[in-house]
């Protein structure tokens, strides 16, 4: 028994996926059976895409033991700007959005910088930058949403069309292939193995052994700003408009699955399927509780019930698994 309890905490994407389960089932009883249809179907993977592929770079950066608040912002900037460069200034839609995630790749080059050379936490340098860059969205989408004019386009279908003889959109694809990269990544390459490494102590010790650390952080900084800005763009091609409100909470989202999925907030341990399991977790929470016709105030309490019980069941897997020695 002690070997599997120890096992299974080695493998903690095991709570999501009975949670998801679990919920899942709960939900078809509770709605008499109208869960698992098509277009409640596609309504979760909605929901879980436009979050998850958020997560996947919180889930990278928070492995090196640093944080993004901005990315809610991020999410929406992108897509503004994709949309303005396509409508205004008749750019191809593939030109527009290499420039858009060209600019939040800078944002998220400087929010690397700010906590390198200053010193200052990752959570106060990026929490001024989400401020700056909500400014910045005011200004160039000002109160109305921005609509995408040019929607048949080649580029803009792949993004975000719908797949044949599924209930599914791109967006979902798109977050198991980020997702699929994103594992490889870390569980295959040096870049992986220096990004667990410097989420211990501050990077002190990696640093002392030749770890990379500053190139490392900052090559993840840039790529949870890039998911972010592409999740917002996939979210463009798939509604047809963005706004300065689109994902506006998906830098504590991102977070709250991160964690579910069983990653640290202290660094180091995290993995790239929990994180998506915890995405799909909270589509499936949201989508739910509005389909048998849950008060909107009790998904916010939920969230924070789920948070709070990750964090508590984080810290005591990591306790059990510090007594066992592995």
């Amino acid at each position: 028994m002690n070997r599997f309890v120890v096992w299974a905490l080695k493998h903690q994407e095991i709570g999501p996926l009975v949670g998801l389960v679990a919920l899942s089932i709960a939900f078809h009883l509770a709605s008499g059976h109208l869960f698992f249809t098509s277009g409640q179907i596609s309504a979760v993977a909605a929901l879980s895409s436009s979050v998850g592929i958020v997560a996947l770079g919180v889930t990278i950066l928070m492995i090196s033991g640093e944080f993004d608040l901005s990315v809610s912002a991020t999410f929406a900037l992108a897509p503004i700007l994709m949309a303005s460069l396509v409508n205004q200034a008749g750019w191809p839609p593939l030109a527009a959005l290499l420039l858009a995630v060209s600019a939040v790749s800078v944002i998220g080059l400087t929010n690397g910088l700010l906590t390198m050379f200053t010193g200052i936490p990752s959570f106060i340098a990026t929490l001024g930058m989400l401020f700056a860059i909500k400014s910045v969205n005011r200004m160039l989408a000002g109160g109305a949403p921005v609509e995408l004019l040019e929607t048949e386009d080649r580029i803009i279908r792949w993004m975000g069309a719908e797949l044949p003889y599924t209930p599914f959109t791109a967006p979902l694809i798109w977050m198991f292939g980020f997702g699929a990269l994103l594992w490889f990544v870390l569980e295959h390459t040096s870049h992986g193995n220096a990004t667990r490494a410097i989420g211990d102590q501050e990077g002190s010790i990696a640093r002392a052994m030749g770890v990379p650390v500053m190139q490392t952080k900052l090559v993840n900084f840039v790529v949870c700003a890039v998911l972010a800005g592409l999740s917002g763009c996939l979210q463009l091609a798939d509604f047809g408009y963005a706004s300065v409100d689109s994902g506006r909470d998906h830098n504590l989202m991102a977070i709250v699955a991160v964690v579910i999925g069983g990653t640290s907030l202290l660094g180091v341990r995290g993995t790239v399927l929990g994180s998506l399991l915890g995405a799909l977790l909270l589509g499936t929470l949201k989508s739910g509780l509005v389909l048998v016709g849950t008060r909107g105030e009790f998904y916010d309490l939920l969230i924070g019930v789920l948070l709070l019980m990750a964090a508590i069941f984080n810290a005591w897997a990591k306790t059990i698994r510090d007594r066992s020695g592995r």
